[in-house]
């Protein structure tokens, strides 16, 4: 977990990963430099649970993969999961994505669906995707980001083969990007047709403060993707609407939640 300047909802972010019904977890917290009273929150989680552990960085570097890659060189599990510091996992986040690992063994990232976290449940709603639109490969993900950092879990070692997050500042709000798309083009990524949690929509983000398209573009220029140039036509985006938000509440709210209360393997789309 990344960590900056977030006393607000930090706490919320560690309780959910505390809630997890998978309880053999370590949860690496990399402070940097914050200068409010983020620091303070996380050492009482420290004091409190020995599973949670923390670190500072010398200083602020404003780079999201250089805090998850100081996390990653941390870790001594198998595998990784990213929660950003203002997002929040459900109970069953780890236990289902861990059981698509555990029967497959091909499978090198696993993610899955968060909701927007918003006081209106209509916005909130209105961040259901269409499962056939979050199948991550080589070829999906030359044209788009489907993944969603705090939704991920990957092998550490796959992790550890391709260096973790670039540090460039020109893939900067990218760089988990540019690892999904290194990580699915030689390996297995797999979507899990559950909502694993939420995350919070603001307009104080990496991506709200990042001029996107110059990153996508520098993006583009290193993998030979044309992510930049992507987009649908507006009859097309809306008959895909028409279509999809009925197809997810189904998937999600009735499929998905299913298999969660029964226990039933979960539904996933490569």
């Amino acid at each position: 977990m990344p960590a900056f300047n977030m006393q607000e909802h930090i706490s919320e972010a560690i309780d959910s990963v505390r809630r997890q019904n998978f309880e053999d977890w370590e949860l690496i917290v990399v402070d940097d430099c914050s200068t409010d009273s983020t620091p303070d929150i996380v050492h009482r989680y420290v004091t409190m649970d020995p599973r949670v552990r923390s670190t500072r960085t010398n200083k602020n570097t404003n780079l999201p993969g250089a805090a998850r890659n100081i996390g990653i060189a941390m870790a001594t599990g198998s595998y990784i999961a990213f929660l950003d510091h203002d997002d929040i996992w459900r109970s069953i986040k780890l236990e289902r994505q861990l059981k698509v690992f555990s029967l497959d063994d091909s499978v090198d990232l696993v993610h899955s669906h968060l909701l927007g976290l918003h006081e209106s449940p209509f916005v909130r709603f209105t961040t259901l995707s269409n499962p056939f639109r979050r199948r991550a490969n080589k070829s999906t993900l030359s044209e788009r980001n489907m993944i969603q950092c705090s939704s991920v879990m990957v092998k550490s070692s796959t992790l550890r083969h391709h260096g973790g997050f670039s540090k460039d500042q020109e893939l900067r709000a990218v760089e988990d990007y540019d690892l999904w798309f290194r990580i699915a083009s030689g390996g297995k990524a797999v979507f899990v047709s559950e909502i694993h949690g939420h995350y919070r929509m603001t307009g104080s983000g990496t991506l709200a403060n990042t001029r996107l398209s110059e990153k996508l573009k520098s993006f583009d220029e290193r993998n030979e993707t044309h992510s930049a140039r992507y987009q649908r036509g507006k009859i097309k985006r809306i008959v895909a609407g028409i279509f999809a938000f009925p197809v997810a509440i189904y998937i999600y709210f009735i499929d998905g939640e299913f298999r969660i209360r029964a226990g039933i393997y979960p539904r996933i789309w490569t």
